[in-house]
């Protein structure tokens, strides 16, 4: 089997190979692996191993989870970056038939935004919607908008132009706007940048009822000002979604949804590798060229 190491002293990833596959323990499945993705806590955690692995040894990571909430894959046990892993089988689900193994690899945010989803709820149609960040995540959430309906009343804040780039190319006729451009209200605010200046511009923009819904992950010292007169004033609610509490089977019913009309990889901006080229991945992905890495195993 090959995987990714990542060396603790030299805080590098090596590629490595071994023959023998690792033997399942009780109660966990030995899964051959198709495609894994990189995601932005992933890079957090190469870069900040140390702090991350000594202040969050019981955290709740936003996607890093796999669908339970006792075992988290990949931060304190192998995870998917190799050819072969080993997986509680509590956290393992068939993929239906129709679903590409590609398009299956996005699962577990779209899971994190079934949750969200469930927390917003209801979203009625014509209500005008501001997407914070058109990363993987904005762009994901501006597709699973537009599948419940929401047309041309959502609006995507991405100061990034090749960013703004990829979220034009996904077709939806969506308001895209530069953040300094924003000055409308809104009915909701999703914010998929984890940004706290971000955050607390879009509490501002919020109009009577309105409400701002923190997806992303900030810092854990970011802090915002918000003027509680306002909140009274406007009756306004801020909702935390915090990764995908049960919502794994959701995530699967949202690719199913999704796989024909907004899961193609061109249009999202997401680029294959092979584990080897996984250098090529991290950089790429840092300088922002593409919107996900994926890897093909």
């Amino acid at each position: 089997m090959e995987y990714l190491s990542f060396n603790l002293s030299s805080k590098s990833l090596t590629l490595k190979k071994r023959d023998i596959l690792p033997k399942p323990g009780g109660n966990e499945v030995r899964i051959k692996v198709a495609y894994s993705g990189i995601c932005g806590t992933d890079l957090h955690i190469l870069e900040k191993i140390y702090s991350f692995m000594n202040r969050n040894k019981y955290a709740n990571y936003h996607f890093c989870k796999r669908g339970g909430l006792n075992s988290t894959i990949g931060i304190y046990r192998d995870g998917g970056w190799a050819t072969h892993a080993l997986v509680p089988e509590t956290q393992v689900y068939l993929i239906p038939d129709e679903i590409e193994m590609r398009q299956a690899a996005l699962t577990e945010p779209l899971s994190c935004m079934a949750h969200g989803w469930d927390k917003i709820n209801p979203v009625n149609i014509g209500s005008k919607v501001l997407v914070i960040g058109a990363g993987i995540i904005g762009l994901l959430w501006a597709c699973l908008l537009h599948l419940h309906g929401l047309r041309k009343t959502v609006t995507i804040s991405e100061p990034q132009q090749k960013r703004k780039d990829i979220a034009s190319n996904l077709g939806l006729d969506y308001k895209i706007k530069n953040p300094t451009e924003l000055k409308e209200e809104y009915d909701l605010a999703v914010d998929c940048s984890g940004y706290a200046p971000a955050m607390e511009s879009a509490v501002s923009l919020l109009g009577q009822g309105g409400r701002l819904c923190v997806f992303g992950v900030a810092n854990s010292k970011a802090k915002i000002s918000i003027e509680p007169f306002q909140v009274y004033k406007k009756e306004l609610n801020i909702i935390g979604v915090n990764i995908n509490p049960y919502c794994f089977l959701k995530g699967i019913a949202l690719v199913q949804s999704m796989s024909e009309k907004y899961l193609d990889y061109n249009k999202l901006g997401i680029k294959v590798f092979s584990l080897s080229q996984y250098k090529e991945a991290l950089d790429t992905l840092k300088k922002g060229d593409i919107s996900k890495a994926v890897f093909k195993l």
